[in-house]
């Protein structure tokens, strides 16, 4: 049995005449997230090191000249030192991929030092906080530490970087005629690899690995369908409709508002809407930084030049397409403008992040010099949206703010 400081095992092997015999370590357990790093196999001096993660160890030893061979097994128990910190926060947790992450590393024995190695690409340790972005799917051991004057506390923690659940972007209304070929994929991102359907109108088939609905359809109606599309971290579902004409179907007519206003730099939301069930949108002339959805018939973004806009809207279907234009009118970028709450936290900080624009907010408690500003924030990337920084100040008699923008 060895302390967890001890980070090397090492043995002498010889014949019955004292000749050095070669030796050949060979891993068969070690605790979750070890990795024993082996050097010199096959010489005299094989040794193994990093032996750090509390728990059992075991291995095989091969000792061998040109003649023969000969096996011993070795097992090894490790543990933290007598007074030394023992890690307890969880030794498990999992996040999607893209979206922040922290987990906070603790434990006993009043440790005065933290840190932690093999993490997963998009994270940082800082005083025991693990926290940042993770960007590569997978399953990490990572290892956390805590150390005070008796010793270094080592434990693994598993994380798992799973992938986003699937959205399905495939249109969500469907048509086609009685006794007529039938043809839809449901479709979505993030690796869906399984789909489902339920209440399909009779004639109609599901291939659940690639989502194609085909068939030739029997009888006429309108049919709510249940989809889904399941990948490795779960299921999302909605509903489909389908409809099946007995005859000619009739042509969409656009029924949303046909004047719209916005901003340069700020975000942006319409929605195509239409009768008689149309199954695909289009848009034609809308001005830079606005996109349009030909499943959904949203137009979204945030417009970068002002003016006003006469954008051509379409909905169709089997029967046919319904036109008419949309007059879309984009003012110009509103000036900046820092707004400031009390919380029970703090100063809560607001501003409208425009749009192809970058932000710093900074605080001062003296403006007798211009070198006496502190970032709260530095280079902040607008989307159209407000954003909100903390200032966790509770006692200041005064404090200066100010907002910086400049477009890169």
């Amino acid at each position: 049995m060895l302390p967890a400081s001890t980070s090397q095992l090492s043995a002498t092997t010889s014949d019955s005449l004292g000749n050095l015999l070669r030796h050949w370590w060979a891993v068969t357990t070690t605790p979750i997230g070890a990795k024993p790093l082996f050097e010199h196999q096959g010489t005299t001096n094989a040794t193994v090191s990093n032996l750090t993660l509390p728990g059992t160890y075991k291995f095989t030893l091969r000792a061998f000249n040109d003649l023969y061979m000969t096996t011993s097994n070795a097992t090894l128990i490790v543990k933290t030192a007598p007074g030394a910190p023992v890690i307890n926060s969880p030794a498990a947790a999992s996040v999607i991929t893209g979206t922040p992450f922290t987990y906070t590393i603790t434990a006993s024995n009043n440790p005065t030092d933290f840190s932690a190695a093999n993490l997963a690409p998009g994270l940082t340790c800082n005083n025991g906080v693990i926290s940042g972005t993770p960007t590569v799917v997978g399953t990490y051991n990572m290892q956390v530490s805590a150390s005070n004057s008796n010793g270094t506390g080592n434990a693994n923690l598993a994380l798992t970087v799973k992938l986003p659940l699937p959205v399905i972007t495939s249109p969500l209304t469907a048509d086609g005629l009685v006794n007529a070929a039938f043809n839809y994929t449901i479709q979505s991102t993030d690796v869906a690899t399984i789909f489902g359907a339920s209440g399909l109108p009779s004639g109609l088939t599901l291939n659940s690995a690639t989502g194609l609905i085909t068939g030739t359809n029997l009888n006429a109606g309108l049919y709510t369908v249940t989809i889904n599309a399941s990948n490795t971290t779960g299921q999302t579902t909605t509903n489909l409709t389908i409809v099946i004409y007995n005859g000619v179907a009739l042509v969409p007519m656009i029924t949303s508002m046909l004047n719209a206003t916005g901003a340069v730099g700020v975000s942006f939301t319409y929605a195509i809407t239409a009768s008689n069930n149309p199954t695909s949108f289009f848009a034609i002339g809308l001005p830079a930084g606005l996109s349009f959805n030909p499943a959904s018939g949203g137009i979204t973004g945030a417009p970068l030049v002002a003016g006003i806009f006469n954008v051509t809207i379409r909905a169709s279907n089997e029967g046919g397409t319904g036109s008419t234009n949309l007059v879309l009118n984009v003012g110009p970028e509103p000036p900046p403008q820092l707004e400031a709450f009390w919380t029970q936290n703090g100063l809560e900080l607001s501003f409208l992040a425009l749009a192809d624009h970058h932000y710093t907010v900074a605080r001062s408690d003296d403006l007798s010099s211009t070198n006496n500003w502190t970032a709260l924030i530095s280079g902040i990337a607008g989307n159209g949206a407000s954003h909100i920084v903390m200032d966790n100040v509770t006692d200041a008699p005064s404090r200066f703010y100010r907002l910086k923008v400049y477009t890169p």
